[in-house]
């Protein structure tokens, strides 16, 4: 997790989680938003990965 300074004054959080699938393809799932949006943007990541699956369309 990192989080930033915008121009505009606001907190900017970010959780970026990076894996390779068996097949050797990389794949980045990442949750970004205002500091005020934490920890629902975790929540929001952790929904994302748990249903992802590398090579489903």
């Amino acid at each position: 997790m990192y989080a930033y300074d915008r121009d505009d004054g606001s907190r900017r959080k970010v959780v970026d989680r990076a894996f390779t699938a068996e097949d050797g393809t990389h794949y980045a799932i990442l949750a970004a938003g205002p500091e005020s949006a934490w920890p629902k943007q975790r929540e929001v990541l952790r929904v994302a990965l748990d249903s992802f699956r590398p090579g489903a369309h």
